[in-house]
């Protein structure tokens, strides 16, 4: 499938060079392609285009640049606090979402990067021994007679 969409690419790249007065209509029309497509790849080729198509046509990775910001100490302390005090007050575990509600209304750390999913709150959570793995049953074999 990558092959194909390169092929697209640079089937487009020589109908850019080919034909440089060409509509993003007709390009999209020739190439089989949405116009929107048509009009990415012609800002990622650039103005003028780039001289090696090689490079220009490949895809670019969607990882992360820069690795995630480390929570502050003190937002970890009070999540793990939360858990706690909730947990008490509810008379169960509570969970991510309900830890998050309650992160989101403190006035305390409103000047503080905060976690927005759920998924960040289990992390942390994973991280400091408070979510309780599961493991798979260990499976005896049986002893020949």
């Amino acid at each position: 499938m990558t092959a194909r969409w390169f092929a697209d690419r640079i089937t487009l790249y020589q109908l850019l060079h080919t034909h440089p007065g060409w509509s993003n209509r007709q390009l999209a029309m020739d190439t089989h392609r949405s116009i929107g497509w048509v009009k990415k790849w012609k800002a990622r080729f650039g103005s003028p285009p780039h001289p090696d198509p090689q490079t220009v046509c490949q895809s670019q990775s969607r990882a992360r640049k820069t690795p995630a910001a480390p929570w502050t100490e003190r937002v970890i302390t009070y999540i793990l606090e939360l858990r706690d005090t909730l947990s008490a007050q509810y008379n169960r575990i509570v969970g991510a979402k309900t830890i998050l509600a309650y992160l989101q209304r403190d006035p305390d750390l409103a000047s503080e990067p905060l976690p927005t999913s759920p998924v960040t709150i289990w992390k942390i959570l994973r991280q400091h021994q408070r979510i309780y793995q599961r493991h798979a049953p260990l499976m005896w074999s049986r002893l020949s007679p």
